[in-house]
């Protein structure tokens, strides 16, 4: 059945009223079981009958289905996976309603019936608008989540939606997002060849390093001198003249690499993957 994406016509307060009455309800046992002894409504459209000879097939019964929150029958109706059903005006309403209130985490965006998490299905049946609205609330809630665990610090460039993972005795992160090095001792940009403190002093936003982050670039982490990726994978030989060929760095995250066992910082190293250790937070096999 398609589904046609519309804005519901209900008042949004009318609409919240509805929900409190529902909630209410489906908490005394007696009105509950009144509710799902309701049938469903089945119309039967009389065939339309030309001549003797010539008949239209019947057509298909229409089945209606009781909303539970507006208490109505309705024909256009849309099932969770939880398997509870409402109709499709309601359920626009409900959507609307997680997604102005700001939260759309899977402990507040649930089936009114049994408090499962709505899936991110339901969630598309709604305008392009308002679904990408859902998407930033939810990812942003996921990022603060973690964030508020302790295994990830968020990423200090502006404007970026994205977290560091915080692997256990190593200093250096890198963002999932913009792939930002993140030093994970003072949450800031990373910086070679200095203390926190030192760097604190200083202007962290130079202009280089507004730079380095438009473009993309890495600062060797040993040396501390911009390098450029132009291609290649993200295994990278520093030749500045401090180093002089005799220190690596992963150009994915930012991190120091020892060349012998670089190949298990990458879960499948290759050219066009950015799927180092650092940025899928595995703390088992960082290197």
């Amino acid at each position: 059945m398609e589904i046609q994406r519309r804005r519901p016509s209900v008042d949004a307060e009318i609409f919240a009223e509805l929900l409190k009455i529902h909630t209410v309800a489906i908490q005394n046992p007696a009105i509950e079981d009144a509710k799902e002894k309701q049938p469903d409504t089945e119309i039967t459209v009389a065939p339309l009958i030309t001549s003797n000879e010539n008949k239209e097939p019947e057509k298909a019964p229409i089945i209606k289905k009781y909303c539970k929150i507006c208490m109505n029958d309705e024909e256009d109706i849309i099932a969770f996976d939880c398997a509870h059903q409402f109709c499709n005006n309601c359920v626009n309403m409900l959507l609307l309603y997680y997604i102005e209130s700001g939260n759309v985490s899977e402990e507040f965006a649930t089936c009114p019936d049994c408090k499962r998490p709505i899936s991110d299905d339901i969630f598309q049946i709604l305008p392009e608008e308002a679904y990408s609205r859902y998407k930033y609330l939810f990812e942003k809630h996921k990022v603060n989540k973690i964030v508020a665990s302790g295994v990830a610090i968020l990423c200090p460039v502006t404007d970026c939606p994205g977290y560091a993972h915080i692997i256990p005795e190593q200093p250096i992160s890198a963002c999932t997002e913009c792939m930002a090095t993140i030093c994970v001792l003072c949450k800031s940009g990373t910086h070679p060849m200095q203390t926190c403190e030192e760097y604190a002093a200083e202007n962290k936003d130079t202009q280089m390093d507004s730079l380095l982050r438009s473009r993309y670039w890495k600062r060797c982490p040993t040396c501390g001198v911009a390098v450029e990726r132009t291609e290649g994978c993200n295994f990278m030989v520093c030749y500045s003249t401090f180093c002089q060929g005799s220190h690596a760095f992963c150009y994915a995250c930012g991190k120091y690499l020892v060349e012998d066992t670089y190949y298990m910082h990458f879960t499948n190293p290759s050219i066009d993957d950015n799927n180092c250790n650092t940025l899928l937070g595995d703390t088992d096999h960082d290197y």
